[in-house]
């Protein structure tokens, strides 16, 4: 694998989906087979009526040169040729060929229908034709193989991911590691999880530590509070004791004043009474 820059016929390739990219390629791949296949059909065709063209063209010149050989030129229509001093050319319709051999300024000419001859060949041709097109069986197994293995790779990626968005963090790809590049893809991401989630444990227990140690604050702040009421407690009882001890200190300051003063109250009596 490596980068590529984005290419005008990426574009293209961005707007379909995997299923047409392979349709594409089958496209194009029928499209070759069928013009070399055909291309070569027609060829074999035109060989075949060359080959019979040809043989009827040795076939009357060998005829001709026989005749003329022997001095026999005069019994050429007698073997089915045609003498004519007009130039003619070899020629063909349909499925009748005419050969042609000049010879002193004559021209001998000799017809004949190789339907016959040519159907075998051209069944040849045909069926070879034919055959070539089950190249399409294998050609569409391995495309049909290769579509359903990426769909069902990237189905299992959009899938995981799918469960990874939701939440669930121990979904993973399973892919095996090879030269594939889905597996090497698939193995990395499993290992990201691997790294994510290990994470998000830590971060979990971290944050379940940390809720022990508030829960611990907040029990000792519970207490230190209970504690500070209940001193607030003693200080109120301390300070109504307090109170009292002040009021009973008073009450007995005004005892002894009241018995200090009857005390000087008998003395100046007795005083006055001497």
């Amino acid at each position: 694998m490596k980068e590529v820059d984005f290419r005008t016929i990426d574009k293209l390739f961005i707007k379909m989906s995997i299923n047409d990219k392979f349709w594409a390629i089958f496209g194009l791949f029928l499209i070759i087979l069928s013009s070399v296949s055909i291309s070569g059909y027609f060829n074999k065709i035109e060989n075949i009526e060359q080959q019979s063209l040809l043989v009827l063209e040795q076939k009357t010149a060998a005829i001709v040169q026989a005749l003329d050989a022997t001095g026999q030129l005069e019994q050429a229509s007698n073997l089915g040729l045609q003498v004519s001093e007009r130039s003619q050319t070899s020629s063909r319709q349909q499925n009748t060929i005419t050969a042609v051999h000049a010879l002193n300024g004559q021209y001998y000419t000799q017809s004949e229908s190789v339907s016959g001859q040519e159907a075998n060949a051209k069944q040849a041709a045909l069926i070879s034709l034919l055959m070539s097109f089950l190249w399409v069986l294998p050609f569409v197994v391995v495309i049909y193989w290769t579509a359903t293995f990426l769909g069902g790779a990237l189905w299992v990626l959009w899938d995981t991911t799918e469960k990874i968005a939701k939440g669930d963090l121990t979904s993973r790809l399973g892919f095996h590691p090879g030269r594939d590049e889905f597996g090497t893809i698939g193995c990395a991401l499993d290992k990201a999880m691997d790294t994510l989630t290990e994470l998000v444990v830590a971060v979990k227990k971290s944050a379940e530590t940390l809720q022990t140690t508030s829960s611990s604050f907040a029990n000792e702040a519970v207490q230190s509070a209970e504690q500070i009421d209940l001193q607030y407690a003693s200080l109120d009882s301390v300070a109504t004791a307090m109170e009292e001890m002040t009021a009973s200190a008073a009450e007995v300051s005004n005892i002894s004043r009241n018995s200090t003063q009857r005390v000087e109250q008998d003395s100046e009596y007795k005083r006055q009474s001497y």
